[in-house]
């Protein structure tokens, strides 16, 4: 869950902390959330008996605990093909979360000032779950995305980020 916080209050405007960042998500993902699948090694350790092919909702693996955590369908829009393995449906995921996460993160910091910035709420796995909405994996290392936020906006002034 990602939250943006409003500016500061105003006689026409109080401050609030508003959930999920849908005026960037929504644009760019069709969706309010965008997600990422867990590591191929995360994947495999926890599978047991069960099979991550096929990625889609008939899988128990991918469907469990809530079915919104996939976008095999998004996926196929933007290749063409179904996955052909875990490894190729987590690299694309990964990658995916990372540039979208980067680019409504940057968005707000560009604009800081209009709002007091974001926090990212929930950015710990806290069980290796095959896909969700954290920075951080089961193992406590960094996902692709929370270097991406480390090196593209955090570490940079507003007007220095790339959006």
């Amino acid at each position: 869950m990602y939250y943006y916080i409003t500016p500061a209050p105003t006689r026409q405007y109080q401050p609030r902390i508003i959930p999920e960042l849908r005026r960037h998500f929504a644009p760019l993902t069709k969706t309010p959330r965008h997600l990422c699948a867990s590591s191929v090694d995360i994947l495999d350790a926890y599978a047991g008996e069960l099979e991550p092919l096929p990625i889609d909702f008939t899988n128990f693996y991918w469907s469990r605990p809530f079915t919104w955590r996939l976008e095999m369908s998004i996926f196929r829009r933007e290749k063409g093909k179904d996955a052909e393995s875990a490894e190729e449906y987590a690299s694309w995921s990964r990658k995916r979360h990372a540039e979208l996460l980067v680019k409504a993160a940057g968005a707000y910091k560009k604009n800081f000032g209009k709002h007091g910035g974001i926090i990212i709420w929930m950015g710990h796995d806290c069980y290796p779950c095959p896909a969700n909405t954290s920075i951080i994996d089961y193992y406590r290392r960094p996902k692709p995305a929370a270097l991406a936020l480390k090196e593209k906006v955090f570490l940079r002034k507003p007007e220095e980020t790339d959006v």
